[in-house]
């Protein structure tokens, strides 16, 4: 019996055609991820499989359909290697020292110092049991933290008493403004005196910022809970980047996180549990096994290289960064959050202002900005409709594209936050805003 090896090979690229599909239809329904783990997206795009791989066996004879896969594969393979080499060419020029050789050296150095490495609530209760009753919103307190490289180097700050980025407070004042937010409103990967607060600070004002990278708006929401009673301030200034409304529904998950919006008087009296939140905190990262060391070897990891374009990671976050888009419940959330937020302020006799601020896209109208512009328009009407005052950062700062407005990075792709002559700009605008 002649055995018809050709047609095991056409089977068997059927197979793996068909495993190759599965695995990223599966994985892009993570990525989009709302109110549940598998999208009927998943169900469509397997039904859609079955009923075109026919088309081909009938239409086609057996050598020309193996022609046609392997030219498909082989196309999007050298898609996700070329994506592949350029952001390693970025990466390496911006990290060529990884976060954790500078905390090593540092340990080295001061090793009766507190010093830690930086850490969002977002990564925490992602890594946590999502019943969990404990989460802390801040970091290690009075540490020197190693932060990001975007500017060329590794930047660190020294937190506050809450795990904050900090200074020039003075708690003998009262304070003027308290600014709420994700990154930007922590300062990213700048020098600590170029931030917004200490900016603010500078200009004479009393104020702390609560900002945290990672944060959505209900993270957002959660810290303006839990730490507006202690500071009482004159100005509640609720810093919103374009992403922050997306991941509010991952942010749901977490049962502390609902509390937060679900039940009015809900807090976990964070304030007072500092010493509980560090050692948690410590605890957290010997537990993981030093989680973001394990993630920079790994991806030194030549194995764990090849395996991420085998599975055509990079070509994966392309798409969704250039096809993601925020579903109506993120919106219904959003307006549950400045509504309570709006008048837990009023309530409080502080004034919530809302700042808009723009991504890279949206300033220098490329990629998917028609979208953003869209979705900004949205959150702004959802403002009016609650009667909240808001400037739109867009319109008032970011007017010239002619202006680089992030670090000189080779591939703003990679820049991800503004240079410090922008921050300076928000901040003289906020100032003029708040200083009559």
């Amino acid at each position: 019996m002649k055995i018809n090896y050709l047609k095991f090979l056409y089977i068997a690229i059927i197979i793996i055609l068909f495993i190759i599909i599965s695995y990223l239809t599966f994985k892009l329904s993570l990525i989009f991820y709302t109110q549940s783990i598998i999208h009927t997206e998943y169900f469509i795009l397997l039904i859609l499989f079955f009923l075109v791989t026919p088309f081909f066996i009938i239409f086609f004879n057996n050598i020309n359909f193996i022609i046609l896969v392997i030219s498909t594969v082989g196309a999007l393979y050298f898609c996700e290697i070329y994506i592949f080499i350029k952001k390693e060419d970025i990466l390496y020029l911006q990290n060529q020292v990884s976060g954790n050789d500078v905390f090593l050296e540092l340990k080295k150095k001061n090793p009766n110092k507190n010093i830690s490495k930086w850490i969002g609530a977002s990564f925490v209760y992602q890594n946590q049991d999502f019943n969990s009753d404990f989460l802390p919103l801040g970091s290690i307190s009075n540490s020197q933290v190693v932060w990001c490289n975007e500017q060329g180097y590794w930047v660190t700050f020294n937190s506050d008493r809450f795990g904050f980025n900090n200074i020039f407070y003075d708690d003998s004042k009262k304070y003027d403004f308290l600014i709420i937010g994700d990154s930007f409103a922590e300062g990213a990967c700048l020098e600590q005196n170029q931030n917004l607060q200490s900016n603010l600070s500078l200009k004479g004002l009393n104020g702390v910022s609560l900002g945290k990278g990672g944060n959505s708006s209900l993270l957002n929401y959660a810290n303006f809970k839990e730490y507006h009673d202690f500071f009482k301030p004159k100005y509640v200034l609720w810093m919103h980047y374009e992403n922050d409304i997306g991941g509010i529904v991952q942010e749901m998950r977490s049962k502390i996180l609902r509390k937060y919006l679900n039940e009015d008087n809900f807090k976990q009296n964070l304030v007072s549990r500092q010493n509980e939140i560090d050692e948690y905190l410590k605890s957290f990262f010997k537990k993981k096994n030093n989680s973001l060391h394990d993630i920079v070897n790994e991806d030194q990891n030549i194995i764990y290289t090849i395996s991420k374009i085998l599975k055509f990671f990079n070509t994966r976050e392309a798409i969704k960064t250039n096809l993601y888009t925020i579903d109506n419940y993120n919106y219904e959330l959003f307006k549950l959050i400045m509504e309570k937020a709006r008048d837990t302020a009023n309530t409080n006799n502080s004034q919530l202002i809302f700042f808009y601020a723009p991504a890279y896209e949206e300033i220098y109208k490329v990629k998917r900005y028609g979208n953003m512009e869209l979705e900004r328009k949205k959150i702004l009407k959802i403002l009016d409709n609650l009667n909240i005052k808001y400037f739109d950062l867009t319109d008032e700062i970011f007017v010239d594209r002619n202006i680089n407005y992030y670090p000189n990075l080779p591939d703003k792709d990679y820049a991800f936050h503004y240079n410090s002559n922008t921050y300076k700009l928000i901040s003289d605008f906020i100032y003029s805003k708040i200083v009559k």
